[in-house]
């Protein structure tokens, strides 16, 4: 979309949770560096897909997504308080499938957490290799 090749990863999200049934809260770790456009995009479409799964699958009435860049890495995480599921049976999906694929095509990984107490986590990292010619800038 315009706004995440504009503005970035934080900004394109607050944007489309604005849309979405339940409430969702974007809690960056700290400013976000803009990052080449194929790692903002496999993020940006992985939390979608989790939160089309939260808003179908999950009864949840909140969600909320945590992002951060540590150790060369663009984390993300979309966790919900709804009821939960097996992770091993949910890696089989195509929504996760796609999402790993996504990840691994730039190095790398989707991983899947279910808390003990209900609700679920989908989330992941890619390496976080400044755009080029920006740095590792928090520019917005």
């Amino acid at each position: 979309p315009p706004i995440l090749a504009e503005k970035g990863l934080e900004a394109a999200l607050e944007s489309h949770v604005r849309l979405l049934p339940i409430p969702v809260e974007v809690r960056p770790d700290g400013p976000l560096p803009r990052l080449p456009r194929q790692t903002e995009s496999a993020v940006y479409f992985c939390v979608l897909e989790a939160l089309q799964n939260v808003v179908k699958h999950a009864h949840a009435l909140h969600a909320r997504i945590e992002l951060g860049v540590s150790d060369g890495r663009l984390t993300f995480a979309v966790v919900d308080d709804g009821r939960g599921f097996d992770p091993m049976l949910a890696r089989g999906g195509a929504g996760m499938q796609n999402m790993s694929d996504r990840l691994n095509a730039l190095g790398g990984q989707l991983e899947v957490s279910r808390d003990a107490g209900g609700g679920a986590g989908v989330g992941g990292w890619v390496p976080a290799v400044a755009a080029e010619g920006a740095g590792l800038s928090t520019r917005r």
